[in-house]
Formats: C-alpha cells, structure tokens, sequence
C-alpha cells in the first residue's frame, strides 16, 4: 500500500462525547488518501474505547497513547509517528466538512514549496452540533507575518493543512507554554513561526465545524492572556522588522476576542478585567457602542449575584449557553461606523506590511522579500541610510531654487549678529567682558540649534504625514532627522565664529576636545524636547503655538545676548533651572576662556538629557500607534 499524502492528528483528551463524531466526519471526507493518527492523551472517561472501535471498523485510524502531556505533545507525537508529506491537525470536539481535504490538498499539488499552510474558512457550532454563526473570514495570502502577528485569521487549530517540510524548519508544537501553565495558543504560535519562512494560501469556503464548548479551554482568560503574551514576546524577539503598531493593536483584539468568551460563558468577573486591559491599551475600543451594554450588564450581574442566589433565579455552577450569547452579540449592529471604520483602516494597513494583496483572488505580491530576521549590522545600516536620504531632502527643499542656497545658513545668523551688537552693544551698552561679537555669536548658535529644532520637530509628525503611514516606516527617526538637520547648520557656522574668536583674540586650545562632549549632551536635550513635544502634537494641535510663544519667552530667560553674571542675584533661579543656559556657559568656557566646562554641571546635563531622552521616546512609541488615526 502506497504511503498516504496526508496525515490526520488528532489529540483527545475526556473527549467521549465528540471524537465519535469527529472521526465520523474525517472518515467520511471525499479525499481518502490519508492516515488517522488519534493520540489518547491519558484520558480518564471512555475516549480510550470509542478510538479502539474506529481502529477496528477503518484501518486507517491508528491509535497512539500517551499519559496526560497535554494537548501540544499529543500532536507532536503523532506528526512524529505519521507519514504524510501534509499534515492536518484536528482537535477532538471539532468536525470537518466533506470537501475539506480536497479543497486543501489541491492547493498544494500545482504549489511551489514555498507554500506552506493552506486555511480555509469556518463556521461556529454548538455542543450538539448546531450552526452558531457562519460567514465569509479572512483572505491574507502569500508573506502574511504582520497580519497573522495582528490576528489569528487561520481561526483555530482544525483549519490549517500543513507541509511536514515546515515542522522540520520551524520545529513542532510548543510545549513551553504548559510547563508556565499557559496553554491555548499553541497553534497560533506555530503560525507564526511558519509564516517567518512559508506563504500562505486560502480556500475562501467552509469547510471546518469550529465546537463553542463551555469550560472548555479558550473560557479560561487568565491562561490565554498568559499564553497570548508568551507567544508574542517570542515573536518580537525572532520578528523586529514587524511594526510596533501591530503588536499593540493585536493584544487589544485578543483581549476584546477573551472579553467576548468570557461574557458568553457567564464569566463576568473575566469579563470586565478583559475589558479594561482592551481599552487601558487602545481608547478606541470606547467607540465600540457594544462594550458599554457588556459592562453594564456585567457590573450589574456581579453586583446582584448574591441575591439572585439567595431568591433561587440562579443556581450555583450554572452558565448562560455560550452559543446563544455569542450569536446574540455577533447579530446586533452596534459598531459605530467611526470605530468600523478605524478596525479598517488598521486591518489594510497591516496587511500592506506583508505587501499582500487582498483580496486572495488576487494574485499576492510581495514588495519586501524574505521576512527573515535581519541582521542589528543590517537594520543600523539601513536607518543610518535612511536619516542622511531625509536630511538631505530637508536641507534640499528648505533653500531650493533659492540664489545663495545652503549659504543662506551663514547670512542669515550674521544679519542677526549686526543687529545684536547694534542694538545691544552700541545703544544699550551691554558689557561682557569679552569681545560682545563672539560672545554673542557662541551663544546665537547654540540658542538657534534648540530653538529651530523644536520648532520644526513640533509639526516632524504632522508634516510628513505620507511618510508615517508608510508600512514599517521607523516615525521615531523624524525628530531625528529635525535635530539632525539643525546640527549641520551649527557646524556650518563655527568658520565665523571661529573669523571672530580669533579677532577678539581668544586663544583656542585644548579645551575644543570638550566640544564634542557638550554637542552630545545639546543633541540628547533637544531629541528629548523634541520627541515629547511631535507626539503630543499629532493629538493636540495647539501644542505648536504653545511652544513659539514659550521658546520667545525662554530666549529672554537664556544669556545669549548678555552677560548672566549682570542678572541681580533674586533672579539666578531662572538661569539655575534652565539648561541651555548651563549649555551656553560650557560653551562660553570652551571658546572663550579656553578652558573646560565646569565638570559638576556638565555632569548633571548628561543625566537630564538621558532621562529625558528615554522618556520622550517611550511617550513617542506609546503615542505612535494613534498617529494613523490622527493624521
């Protein structure tokens, strides 16, 4: 007898009041070309029986056993044992529809190897077998890594049709989760690491009976939440090229799938706890009119158990009937057409990360190529790559088709310089004790890098709008490029401040070493001021009117233009509390008196620049995953 083309795995645990029916619906598939490989995974009820007697009546069911190892090993042991070059894994309660085998298997037989997994749709069904819910699912095709990251589409573990080649690659079913007491999401984790290296491909039919049961696994939240964050910690680790917005959006849909299980079992407890983790990552989810029912119902159903039990309306132990429940909130058309619209917007976004097209009846592209990992060498090469393309074409566009071009950075802060020293130095008598030209000039340029930075970096977001929503375009780098761009224009005017230090016969020595030392700590400063100020931006629009009217105000509050030792000593406090005015002074040491910054000083800059730095950029990332929606 020749070897079958596929293997049927199931894994059965207490499973006697479904494998009958189960087995009935593998046995009566219309492709037969298989083997049925049912593992006991130490059953305590009469499971064991009912497989011996398929055993007996069909020579294809094979039966393998095992003690209680849960579900994963159980799959693993028989994907071992079995020899089909394709594997299909069938949990015991669910049921397979005739066609399905066929369907699956046709798509692997013109397919290049390079496909791995092919799903279909399915159907909702209750503990006697009746249809829940049907309907049209998902059509992702081809690379679809950020869009299975984003949801679990392929839906449960008795829908895929997999290539043995990929178990070989990516490895077999994850035990880990059941030694941290974190079963339920095996199969999704398994996806994803096949869909690292393989296509995938749909058959837009239904063709797999999906078993709503209550107690059973799926209704345990505590553990799913468990297993979900498991599963998508390693994901990040093996799949940095998938955007950080798609992890997000993916734990509030998981929460919001649990917070639905656990309302329809009568779990109400479970119910709000997933609520609150759904809308504590994503406000969104408010827009969703059907949660405020959820909660309501919820919050009251907990507050009067205690008398319901009492007056006997409810007995202890008793759940609603899941089935009833789930189609009762699946019917109602209470999605508000904003929040529809937003779950939209996001879904083809994610899936234009994988350069998919959608839908399958198209022919699915693929603009990135491999989605292996890259490389850290790889991915610093390209976002350094990136940072010079954008600040290039900021330069470019900000002097194009003017006659002094780039030298407009020159003119433009001596023109200033002249009117300071008339104004300041000629009529108002201002006295320093240096030469006022370089004096002033050392701390023009530093006030100018800060203050055109923020400026710019306040609309960095909001004036690049095609570029943030640009699938995996990095938004952290645009304050970047902001502060970056200024920066050259700092460099490109130290020649004159270096004509007037010369002239007003300052002696630069040894003391320049310090100078890259002060320029880090500026740049720090402004990226941490600039990544705070873009993300609060893109939400509240006003923030860049605030900060003219504030960087007007904090110029005065900065000796650029006069002596800091003149300010009357009751007045100090501003000059204390403000670090660019700190900044300027290592300046001023450095090219004037030709010597080093005072140390102390210097130090605690480094320390609040860090510490703003960091948290600029996680209010930034925490921020980013609203930009699309903003804009």
């Amino acid at each position: 007898m020749d070897s079958p083309l596929v293997s049927v795995v199931i894994p059965a645990y207490n499973a006697v009041a479904y494998i009958g029916a189960t087995l009935d619906s593998v046995l009566s598939q219309t492709y037969e070309n298989i083997e049925v490989l049912v593992v006991d995974d130490g059953s305590q009820d009469r499971t064991l029986a009912v497989i011996e007697a398929y055993c007996r009546k069909d020579g294809r069911v094979i039966l393998l056993r095992q003690p209680n190892l849960g579900v994963a090993a159980a799959r693993n042991l028989a994907i071992q044992a079995s020899q089909g070059t394709l594997i299909a894994p069938l949990d015991a309660d669910d049921i397979w529809y005739p066609h399905k085998l066929e369907r699956q298997v046709q798509c692997f037989l013109d397919a290049p190897p390079q496909l791995g997994l092919v799903y279909s749709w399915f159907s909702l069904i209750d503990e006697a077998g009746s249809t829940l819910w049907s309907g049209s699912g998902h059509q992702f095709e081809g690379k679809v890594l950020a869009s299975l990251v984003y949801q679990n589409f392929v839906g449960n573990a008795s829908v895929p049709l997999i290539r043995r080649d990929c178990f070989e690659k990516v490895g077999v079913y994850s035990t880990r989760l059941r030694e941290h007491n974190a079963q339920g999401c095996e199969d999704w984790d398994l996806y994803l690491r096949i869909a690292e290296h393989y296509d995938f491909q749909v058959v837009p039919e239904l063709l797999v009976g999906y078993r709503q049961v209550n107690g059973s696994m799926a209704c345990n939240s505590k553990v799913m939440a468990r297993s979900y964050h498991l599963v998508m910690e390693d994901s990040r680790g093996r799949c940095p090229e998938v955007p950080e917005p798609v992890y997000l959006w993916s734990s509030t849909k998981f929460y919001l799938y649990l917070m639905s299980r656990c309302y329809g079992s009568g779990d109400y407890p479970g119910t709000l706890s997933c609520l609150y983790r759904a809308v504590r990552s994503d406000f969104v989810v408010l827009l969703w009119l059907r949660v405020y029912a959820i909660f309501l119902k919820s919050t009251l159903m907990l507050a009067t158990q205690p008398l319901r039990r009492q007056i006997g309306r409810t007995r202890p132990g008793t759940q609603p009937q899941l089935g009833t429940r789930a189609r009762r909130i699946g019917d109602r058309p209470t999605i508000s057409k904003r929040y529809q619209q937003i779950q939209l917007d996001r879904l083809a976004w994610v899936a234009s990360s994988d350069s998919t097209a959608r839908p399958a009846a198209q022919a699915a592209v693929t603009l990135r190529g491999s989605l292996g990992r890259p490389t850290t060498r790889r991915r610093l090469i390209h976002l350094v790559n990136l940072l010079s393309e954008l600040v290039s074409r900021d330069i470019k566009v900000q002097y194009q088709r003017s006659a002094l071009g780039v030298l407009w950075s020159l003119v433009s802060p001596l023109m200033q310089l002249l009117i300071f020293v008339f104004l300041f130095n000629q009529v108002l008598s201002v006295k320093t004790g240096y030469f006022y030209p370089s004096f002033t000039f050392s701390g023009m340029l530093a006030w100018a890098w800060f203050q055109m930075s923020l400026s710019q970096a306040t609309g960095a977001v909001t004036s690049n709008r095609e570029l943030v929503r640009q699938p995996g375009f990095p938004a952290p780098i645009l304050p970047v490029v902001t502060v970056t761009t200024n920066l050259i224009y700092f460099l490109i005017a130290l020649p004159i401040l270096a004509v007037l230090l010369v002239a007003g016969g300052s002696n630069l020595g040894f003391s320049l070493l310090a100078l890259p030392v002060v320029l880090v700590v500026q740049f720090m400063l402004t990226l941490g001021f600039a990544y705070l100020l873009s993300s609060i931006n893109v939400v509240f629009r006003d923030t860049q009117h605030i900060v003219g009217v504030c960087l007007q105000l904090l110029f005065y509050l900065t000796p650029v233009f006069y002596d800091p030792a003149t300010i009357p000593e009751r007045y100090r406090f501003f000059l204390a509390v403000n670090p660019m005015a700190h900044l300027i002074e290592a300046y001023r040491a450095i090219f004037l008196r030709a010597s080093v910054p005072d140390i102390p000083t210097l130090g605690a800059l480094v320390g609040i620049a860090a510490v703003l730095l960091g948290v600029g950029h996680q209010v930034f990332v925490r921020v980013s995953d609203r930009f699309i929606e903003e804009l």
